[in-house]
């Protein structure tokens, strides 16, 4: 099974540390293909550690593709961003996950996500899980713990995942949406959002204000619908500072 995952980040990559890292000790090249797509702003203060996690954790069945962004503005959209890794998916490519990088997957994730997809009706609409969310002062301590020159090992016992219980409703929010490519393109879905969308269009991913909603998300959904899944592997996340408070960016690769 071939998965693209895409991700978007500014400034979190010690988070996205640990979901490639939840990754990584799980893969099995032999049954698992993951190409990684990382979306970096270049001018980010972190950048050099998002190049350095980069080749930490390419390898056989894992591989990281890199798009550099220039212009804050239209990185700052995320709607440009998933219309950017559609376009660019390799057309033999089994599922298509858009993934926040503060999200964690459960060490035995891809194996219960294979079997699970040979035996559900899921084609055609957009795959929605709850997350399990890992309060902020847990996951501040963690990831401060952590030295950043290797694969984070024993991930679930460091979030103390067994105190954690799933929180929001599986509507399809864009923290985790898996579509089945084949079928996106026999139905000649073509982008994730369109541009002339109203909600696209105040969809922003950086210097969000307290009000900011990701309105793209709601293109494919309403286009695809969503399958609501509850009994799957876990999916952990890792709360963390908001963009509102005045010292973020300072904060900001925790």
């Amino acid at each position: 099974m071939k998965i693209e995952i895409c991700t978007q980040s500014y400034s979190w990559f010690k988070r996205q540390w640990w979901q490639l890292s939840s990754i990584h000790n799980q893969l099995q090249p032999d049954k698992h293909e993951i190409v990684y797509a990382m979306n970096l702003f270049a001018a980010d203060p972190y950048y050099d550690m998002a190049i350095d996690m980069a080749k930490l954790f390419s390898q056989p069945g894992l591989e990281i593709k890199l798009k550099m962004w220039n212009d804050e503005q239209i990185y700052g959209y995320r709607g440009n961003i998933r219309n950017s890794d559609w376009s660019r998916v390799d057309n033999d490519t089994d599922w298509l996950i858009y993934l926040d990088p503060d999200i964690v997957l459960s060490h035995d994730w891809l194996d219960r996500w294979a079997r699970w997809v040979e035996k559900d009706d899921h084609r055609g609409r957009v795959i929605s899980l709850q997350r399990h969310m890992v309060p902020r002062e847990i996951a501040d301590a963690a990831v401060a713990a952590e030295q950043y020159d290797r694969p984070i090992t024993d991930i679930e016992r460091k979030l103390g995942v067994e105190h954690v219980r799933g929180r929001g409703s599986t509507v399809g929010a864009g923290y985790f949406q898996a579509l089945h490519w084949p079928t996106a393109r026999e139905q000649n879905v073509s982008s994730y959002c369109e541009s002339h969308y109203d909600y696209f269009m105040f969809d922003t991913a950086k210097n969000k204000g307290r009000m900011y909603r990701t309105f793209s998300e709601k293109a494919i959904r309403k286009l695809l619908g969503v399958k609501r899944v509850h009994r799957l592997g876990a999916i952990y996340h890792m709360e963390h500072v908001r963009r509102e408070d005045p010292d973020w960016l300072q904060r900001g690769c925790l």
